[in-house]
Parts: C-alpha cells; structure tokens; sequence
C-alpha cells in the first residue's frame, strides 16, 4: 500500500522566491514569462493570481490549461528541484480530484485538489531496471513487480488556488 508524503509545501521557499520567476528560470520551455503574479497557491489569502492583461498581448488564452502547466511545474519544484541531494521523487502523477470555484469578497477562485503518487528516485530506479531487463522475459512476474510498485509509492494531496478574477 503507498505510503503518506508529508512536508511536500515550499512556504518557506515562496518567501524569498517569486513563483513567477522560479517557473521562468526553471522551465525555458514555458515560453517566457507566465501571467502571473501573487503566491504560490498554498491558500486563498497566497493564491496564483492569473492577470488575462499579461496574457500573450492581453488576447485570450487557455487558462484552464494555464493552471495546470503552473500545478504540474510547482509539484516538480515541490519533489525535485528544490529537494534536499538524494530525497528527490521521480515516476511523479497527478490525478484531479476535484475542481471548483469559490467566490470571496468579490473575488473569483478557481480551488483544484489532485491526488499525486511518485516514488524516491532510487526505488524508482530500481522498478524501472527491473522492467526493462525482464525483456519479454515469460517467467518475469508482473504481479509481484506491480505489488512491490504499490509498495514504494508514495501519494499525498495538492491543493493549488488561482485567483481568476481578471478571466471572468
């Protein structure tokens, strides 16, 4: 059964580091700089805000999509890049769980929470060697393989809240 991952946030890391910039320099292959601004979306009060204004010359965009670019990019800053040498995840998936809007003080916010699974890079090593030496091996047994998967993986919930206000 996997097992519960806590301490994934970065609060102390969206302190001193705009998500914006971190995303930018991080991730060339964005495009540039995201139309963002706010927090890191930990909460309400520290949401991603989207500005539709920066957005590619203030036309229309996919923000849907654009959230979640910004929900898988700052789960690979949460489980990769801004992990401690030798604690960094690999084999990372994020499942929806659920999606809804939420008005406050006349603002508008879109709350996603996904169910993420992923495994510590040396057991994610290990699962992937054992897969490509059974090499349509016949007595290679994938339910024991699939058992020991299940075993090392780890899972945890992610909640990411954008303020849409500017998209409405």
């Amino acid at each position: 059964m996997a097992r519960l991952l806590t301490g994934v946030s970065l609060h102390g890391i969206h302190k001193k580091f705009h998500l914006r910039q971190v995303l930018s320099e991080d991730f060339p292959s964005i495009g540039g700089v995201l139309p963002i601004s706010g927090g890191w979306g930990y909460s309400l009060e520290d949401a991603i805000i989207i500005d539709k204004d920066q957005a590619a010359g203030g036309g229309t965009r996919d923000f849907v999509s654009l959230e979640y670019l910004i929900a898988e990019k700052r789960t690979y800053e949460e489980l990769i890049i801004f992990r401690q040498k030798g604690d960094a995840f690999a084999g990372i998936e994020r499942q929806l769980k659920h999606q809804h809007l939420i008005e406050s003080d006349g603002r508008f916010f879109d709350h996603l929470v996904f169910d993420i699974t992923c495994f510590h890079d040396p057991d994610w090593n290990q699962l992937k060697s054992e897969m490509e030496t059974s090499g349509g091996n016949p007595d290679f047994d994938f339910e024991e393989h699939f058992k020991k998967r299940e075993a090392l993986a780890y899972y945890y919930e992610a909640e990411f809240y954008f303020d849409i206000t500017s998209c409405r």
